[in-house]
């Protein structure tokens, strides 16, 4: 955790190798996804428990699914569970899409004057914060084992991961599924883990880009951005 000029950061990187299909699909509005649910009746939508496909993926809802499964391990943990900013998501979208440009997984991008760390991205987006923290991960979106070889194929002109030669494709992830294995992951990560569970935070917004890896393996740049203003409301 760093402290800079009265504010608060708590900063978390996290780079894992697990897969995805993958795309943009731009969902309807993100308000309905944060204020009409909380975590258990969102898992129970059609649409969150649909299989991400690759050349669409609904980046929204997918980053509504992470902020609902974050608040269901703050509940676990008997903690207050966070608000859906809109300037939050904001921040972390700009992360997302600076890390899939630029393939750097990382905090800071000191090539990027405007947005090189987490505080500049925070006023770019009008947030004064008291606290802010930001975790990021780099991850696939299909339900692959990082030790375990994968051969690849083509079929009708598109890229086929299987563990077995013209075996079954590796399965896709739900966008519930993703979220639980992406928040999984932060939760094992020290680091992380005390984001997600810190009780300092009041909003949350998440941001997600797809990408491909080198072998043109689909992938998810995922950012979380926790946030509370100078002054409480």
């Amino acid at each position: 955790m760093d402290r800079s000029k009265g504010l608060r950061t708590a900063r978390g990187l996290l780079c894992f190798f697990v897969v995805t299909h993958q795309g943009f699909a731009a969902s309807a509005g993100k308000d309905v996804l944060y204020s009409g649910h909380d975590w258990k009746s969102f898992a129970n939508l059609p649409q969150a428990q649909a299989s991400i496909v690759f050349d669409r993926v609904d980046v929204e809802l997918l980053a509504a699914a992470i902020f609902h499964e974050t608040n269901h391990r703050r509940m676990n943990h008997n903690l207050p569970l966070l608000t859906f900013d809109a300037a939050a998501a904001r921040a972390a979208e700009i992360q997302a899409q600076i890390m899939m440009q630029t393939g750097d997984v990382s905090h800071e991008h000191p090539k990027n004057a405007k947005y090189a760390t987490l505080t500049q991205r925070l006023t770019a987006v009008g947030l004064e914060p008291r606290f802010a923290a930001e975790n990021i991960a780099y991850t696939f979106a299909v339900q692959y084992h990082s030790a375990d070889h994968v051969y690849v194929r083509e079929e009708n002109g598109q890229k086929v991961f299987s563990y077995k030669p013209n075996g079954p494709p590796v399965a896709s992830h739900t966008y519930i599924s993703f979220a639980k294995s992406v928040v999984d992951q932060w939760m094992n990560s020290p680091g992380h883990r005390e984001n997600l569970l810190h009780r300092e935070p009041r909003f949350l917004g998440v941001g997600c880009r797809p990408a491909k890896d080198d072998s043109g393996l689909p992938m998810i740049y995922c950012c979380q951005v926790f946030y509370t203003p100078q002054q409480q409301q």
